[in-house]
Parts: C-alpha cells; structure tokens; sequence
C-alpha cells in the first residue's frame, strides 16, 4: 500500500509538493505514463505500508495524509503496467 499525495504535470511541481511536507519520511516522486502515451505526470506518494492499516493510521494521525489516495500495489503496478 502506499499513500498518493499529488499528481503534477511538472516534476518542479511534485519536488515542491514533497519538500513542504512535513513528514519526508518513505516519501518519493514517482514518473507516471499518462494514458499509455508518450507523455508522462509526476506523483508523490509514501510508502510502501506492509498493510492497508498502517497506510490509513498515517491518513488519520498526520494531517498532511489526511486527502492522500490509498493505493494498491496492484493499483500501482496496472497504472505502470499500461503499454
């Protein structure tokens, strides 16, 4: 499980995402095809989290989580897996 917190057009867009949070901790900017083309976004996510609980204990207790999208890991790998 991991935690998304943006999804930019703009890699200098997700760097300043990720350096106003707070809790830096697991956290990385990942480049994401957009729609199977050429083009590519930028997302910021923490994690991974062993469990989906521990991914929503982050949600409840830290308030820079609190919007985040909860993701699978397979959730992840289809978004990645795209031709």
């Amino acid at each position: 499980w991991v935690l998304q917190v943006a999804a930019l057009d703009a890699l200098e867009e997700a760097k300043a995402v990720l350096n106003a949070s707070t809790s830096k901790e697991g956290m990385r900017i990942l480049m994401a095809p957009r729609n199977g083309g050429t083009k590519h976004y930028f997302i910021v996510v923490r994690g991974p989290f062993d469990t989906k609980e521990s991914a929503e204990s982050i949600m409840k207790t830290d308030a820079a989580f609190a919007k985040a999208w909860m993701r699978s890991a397979k959730s992840m790998k289809t978004q990645f897996d795209k031709p």
